[in-house]
């Protein structure tokens, strides 16, 4: 049953939760059904931008970020999370609360822990590692999503840091914390991990 169609614009997507909208709907005392964008041409002012999502909570520091999959979306394009995200690199862990399995990752790019987990939230592994020609590393991932669909990482998937890096820190020194935190966490056995690499 389809009751409407959308299309998602991307240059809007910052503004999503956060607007404060005023409209005058007329006889208050009456309900009726009215068609969107009649009101949205005549009857709406955007009264304020907020500078976080509504209903969004304070970064809680590095040590402290254990998200579930929506819990990270409604937060993670805010401000006061995506500045820090974006400033540093890292090693992080992604927990399948539905089998107990971990996937070990690092984010060493320009926009840092937040470029890395933006990508899972929008398609549940980063695609672009395979378009790029290298090894496919979070391969595990892509099948899981192709097999369960993107709602099963939405359903089951948290998110959390096991340690933050400098940006200045050379590529190769993090992909040996990598390695390290998939050895500790046995990420590269199939009964326990995600990782194949």
């Amino acid at each position: 049953d389809k009751r409407a169609e959308i299309e998602i614009l991307e240059k809007y997507k910052p503004f999503f939760g956060r607007l404060v909208i005023k409209y005058y709907k007329g006889n208050t005392r009456s309900v009726y059904c009215f068609r969107a964008k009649k009101i949205m041409d005549s009857s709406c002012i955007v009264t304020q931008v907020l500078e976080n999502l509504y209903g969004s909570k304070s970064f809680p520091g590095f040590a402290d970020l254990l998200l579930d999959y929506g819990e990270l979306k409604q937060n993670i394009y805010s401000d006061s999370w995506k500045g820090p995200l974006s400033s540093v690199n890292g090693i992080y862990l992604l927990n399948d609360k539905s089998t107990g399995k971990k996937y070990v990752g690092s984010a060493s790019g320009e926009e840092g822990i937040f470029g890395r987990w933006k990508t899972y939230l929008d398609d549940g592994y980063d695609a672009t590692e395979e378009e790029s020609g290298k090894v496919f590393p979070n391969s595990q991932l892509k099948k899981l999503v192709k097999e369960k669909g993107l709602e099963y990482i939405e359903n089951n998937f948290q998110f959390s840091i096991l340690e933050v890096i400098p940006k200045t820190t050379l590529i190769a020194k993090i992909i040996e914390r990598e390695n390290y935190w998939k050895n500790v966490l046995g990420t590269r056995d199939k009964n326990f991990g995600y990782n194949s690499n």
